[in-house]
């Protein structure tokens, strides 16, 4: 049987010479920040609402190795477990606890997703919490046939997406609420440029947002 973390997604458990085992990291390209851009309305209510959420002030890269990319995997799992999507009519941005799943039955957006998986990995290493950011995307190709299909989006609307970007040593990693990897793969855990996403804006320190480059 191989060790714990072998079930990681994106990684290969691999033997090594002294018989334990190693995870292969998944590798890719970091987010690149474009031009400022006007902070969104809904952001700002939702700092109005969760100051504690504010952005943090630039710092290093999460280091991407084994435990890290374990507790990344395995937010991701435990809030698209817990939380149900429904589809916002108001456009509010929230936040949840876990102490809140057992509390009531939580119910959002996907930003509600992005946000809930923010804060908590924030608390987990609060010295990269500057790594772990709001970013929004416009699905295509099968991700957004994916969406439609179920139901997470009109087929007759060009849709925005939010998902949380994790800026690591081992390139953007994104935490999605649902499987929209590219080919149909099913993984809400994948590298930024392994997504059927266009890329549009996200957060950035002090609270501003940017656009992102093409690069990632």
């Amino acid at each position: 049987m191989l060790g714990r973390r072998s079930f990681l997604l994106g990684s290969i458990a691999l033997p090594t010479s002294s018989g334990s085992w190693s995870v292969r990291l998944p590798s890719g390209p970091v987010m690149q920040d474009g031009e400022a851009m006007p902070v969104p309305t809904e952001w700002r209510d939702f700092l109005a609402r969760y100051p504690d959420q504010a952005s943090a002030p630039a710092g290093p890269l999460l280091p991407l190795n084994a435990v890290t990319h374990e507790d990344l995997y395995r937010t991701n799992a435990f809030w698209n477990t817990k939380m149900r999507y429904v589809r916002d009519h108001y456009e509010r941005f929230d936040c949840f606890e876990r102490d809140d799943i057992g509390r009531l039955t939580v119910r959002g957006d996907c930003e509600d997703f992005a946000l809930s998986k923010r804060r908590e990995l924030r608390i987990k290493f609060p010295e990269y919490a500057a790594c772990f950011r709001l970013a929004i995307c416009q699905p295509v190709g099968h991700a957004r046939r994916l969406l439609s299909r179920g139901g997470y989006y009109p087929g007759n609307v060009d849709p925005l997406h939010a998902v949380l970007a994790v800026d690591t040593t081992g390139g953007t990693v994104i935490l999605d609420m649902r499987g929209t990897g590219r080919r149909g793969g099913s993984a809400p855990y994948s590298m930024a440029d392994q997504t059927d996403y266009r890329w549009l804006n996200r957060e950035a320190a002090a609270d501003h947002w940017v656009r992102i480059r093409d690069s990632a």
